[in-house]
């Protein structure tokens, strides 16, 4: 009975966050982040408690949902492969399929892959450097339709990625810069579509400049079962370093008001583990919004699951 009360002690502070996240999720909309994708690389993840199977290759596959603006709906898939190559190197590479499906259209494909190599000084503290790579160049078509980025399966943008973190007891901080390198060949403008009709509420984005992202995640690992079960909380900062631009008509660039400035979300990480395999949801949600975010990455609630095996 003791080791009871004591586990609901553990479990009902983090059930109240969670119940919170999932209460706020129908109210608040914000930038999305697995869409992007940095947040959710290895580096920028909540770190696991240690591993004690000294194996050293992991493969994973996942799924993930995510409901956005003007009933737009997107679906993800993952694979990805993570390696230990030394005590203090690594290194990963994932390739992401996106669908996203509205009363606009349906429109899917493999949108991108990261590679990211790490280091680990072995006492808490890592830094990791990689590089977005895209598989769309972020205009794709619809029945002869240009579609706004809310539509399309990936930024379209080659993006370079730097992080670094330290890990202290069960928690931990992250902190990152999500740079584009080069810009994507979207053309949308909203006045292509009759006004009222859907396609016409999106912000412009033809020509799109978009500017980048810096972030930092805090997160602290609840414990149970040995260690085989994780319950990992985080916040999740992100702050759009500019106003993003487009170009309308008579080839003017504009600023999009309200672009740039802090996203702060939510997340929850439960992940269960028995051997050298392992399972792992994630629901997310924002607290504090930006007031513009033109590159298509609102979400409201994503959640999402996948399966790991080291070997």
């Amino acid at each position: 009975m003791v080791k009871r009360a004591h586990l609901l002690r553990k479990i009902l502070p983090v059930s109240f966050v969670i119940c919170s996240i999932i209460f706020s999720s129908y109210t608040t909309n914000a930038q999305g982040c697995s869409d992007a994708g940095f947040c959710t690389a290895p580096a920028m993840r909540p770190k696991a408690l240690a591993d004690t199977t000294n194996l050293t290759n992991k493969i994973t596959a996942g799924f993930g949902i995510g409901f956005a603006d003007h009933s737009v709906t997107v679906y993800n898939g993952m694979v990805a492969y993570t390696g230990t190559f030394s005590k203090h190197f690594n290194g990963s590479v994932r390739f992401n399929y996106q669908y996203n499906d509205g009363p606009l259209a349906g429109v899917g494909a493999l949108s991108d892959a990261f590679v990211t190599a790490g280091y680990n000084s072995g006492s808490g503290f890592d830094i990791t450097a990689g590089i977005k790579i895209p598989f769309t160049d972020g205009n794709i078509n619809y029945q002869g339709l240009i579609l706004p980025m809310d539509y399309q399966p990936g930024l379209g943008t080659t993006d370079l990625l730097i992080g670094a973190g330290y890990r202290f007891g069960k928690g931990g901080v992250v902190a990152g810069l999500q740079q584009p390198l080069t810009q994507n060949k979207n053309a949308y403008l909203s006045d292509l579509y009759p006004e009222g009709t859907p396609g016409s509420e999106f912000q412009s984005t033809n020509k799109f400049f978009r500017y980048g992202d810096i972030l930092l995640r805090a997160y602290y690992n609840f414990s149970f079962a040995q260690n085989r079960i994780t319950l990992s909380p985080s916040l999740l900062p992100i702050y759009h370093l500019k106003e993003d631009t487009y170009r309308d008509r008579n080839d003017a660039e504009i600023s999009i008001a309200g672009s740039d400035g802090l996203t702060l979300n939510g997340t929850i990480t439960l992940r269960y583990t028995s051997g050298n395999h392992s399972v792992e949801t994630t629901m997310g949600t924002p607290f504090v919004v930006r007031e513009a975010r033109p590159d298509g990455l609102t979400r409201s609630f994503v959640a999402g699951i996948e399966y790991a095996i080291r070997f």
